[in-house]
């Protein structure tokens, strides 16, 4: 569910890299959890910020490398650093030795419809052929889950689409 989740809805960060001396190309490999960059602002400079930030043109090449496509190379003395914007895994405390939750109240929803759709099946699965105490048959399960799953996809489809409006700039309020 949280993999499913992830795919959809996965969590937005920004990391600084430093540049270094006539260098346009840098591993992303110190951008933990990296699952896909999604802008570059290059020269880029904590202290003294520029409005509207530059983005040059940028490319992705082999194995996590980043390569500025600008003409004049960095200089490497901290004024013309790398900002990247990128997502990554969401995490659930506990789970996969993770110490943190990032999903917020929704996310946590949506991961238990999707984890009782998931667990729902299993147990169809495991009492196929089987005795069961309650009555339960492995039908009623299937039954179950089917339900569970189908309310999971058409809740993660509609978290997509609302996250695909809310980048488009032209669905922002004009002022």
């Amino acid at each position: 569910a949280l993999r499913a989740y992830n795919r959809v809805h996965p969590q937005r960060t920004q990391s600084v890299m430093s540049s270094t001396e006539g260098v346009r190309e840098y591993s992303l490999s110190s951008l933990s959890g990296l699952m896909e960059v999604l802008d570059v602002w290059h020269p880029w400079d904590d202290d003294d910020p520029q409005y509207p930030p530059q983005r040059p043109a940028w490319s992705l090449l082999y194995d996590g490398t980043l390569r500025l496509e600008v003409a004049d190379a960095p200089t490497g003395d901290g004024t013309d650093d790398i900002r990247v914007f990128y997502t990554v895994p969401h995490t659930i405390d506990g789970l996969d030795t993770e110490n943190t939750t990032t999903l917020d109240d929704q996310g946590e929803q949506l991961i238990v419809l999707g984890a009782s759709a998931y667990a729902a099946s299993q147990m169809a699965q495991s009492l196929i052929g089987t005795v069961t105490v309650t009555g339960s048959t492995p039908e009623q399960y299937s039954e179950w889950a089917a339900g569970r799953t189908q309310g999971f996809e058409l809740a993660l489809e509609q978290l997509r689409r609302r996250a695909n409006i809310s980048q488009d700039a032209r669905s922002s309020p004009q002022g």
